[in-house]
């Protein structure tokens, strides 16, 4: 296995050489650090395994990557920016059912976002703008992006959820789904 040097939006290897990664090999990546992976890789796929415990913020923000699958089975949070600003994001796939925080612009201003899979039953926090997945700015609204659970059932159950900040679901199209909404909110 090489060790990677990223800089500037680029991949080396030790002796310097610059590297194209386009479907890296994360299977036993634990934790994903602070902006680890921001702005510097062209990837096709990214999966997040099951071993990883940690993925902390802006970790792949302003990525290229076009599809991303989390399966981490103890991690439980999704930390701010990890992946705002992806702009080839089309398909999120969350797998992890743990997750109980999903941070402020967590998966932001990915406007090629078209499938979002996903179990937020255990979730409680929704930071601000966290699944702004349509532009920033406002453009009419998103009407393309369509929200699934993991039985690919077009249901989002926020059942569980005891706060939901601002615009957290701004220009996502979430309206499009059946939505189980909690009691009361904190």
């Amino acid at each position: 296995k090489e060790t990677f040097a990223f800089y500037d939006a680029k991949a080396y290897i030790a002796d310097g050489s610059e590297v194209k990664i386009t479907n890296p090999d994360f299977s036993s990546c634990t934790k994903f650090g602070d902006a680890c992976f921001q702005a510097c890789a062209k990837f096709n796929k990214v999966v997040i395994p099951e071993v990883t415990t940690t993925i902390e913020q802006q970790c792949f923000r302003r990525s290229t990557m076009t599809e991303l699958e989390i399966h981490a089975k103890n991690i439980t949070a999704i930390k701010m920016f990890s992946f705002s600003e992806c702009p080839n994001l089309s398909i999120i796939k969350v797998f992890s059912k743990n997750i109980t925080e999903y941070g402020g612009a967590a998966f932001s201003s990915c406007p090629s976002v078209t499938e979002v899979h996903i179990d937020l039953s255990n979730c409680i926090n929704i930071g601000g703008g966290a699944f702004q997945v349509g532009n920033t700015k406002y453009d009419g609204g998103n009407t393309k992006t369509k929200w699934y659970n993991l039985e690919g059932k077009n249901l989002v159950d926020l059942s569980n959820v005891k706060k939901i900040d601002g615009s957290a679901f701004a220009s996502s199209n979430l309206g499009s789904s059946e939505i189980i909404w909690p009691i009361a909110l904190d």
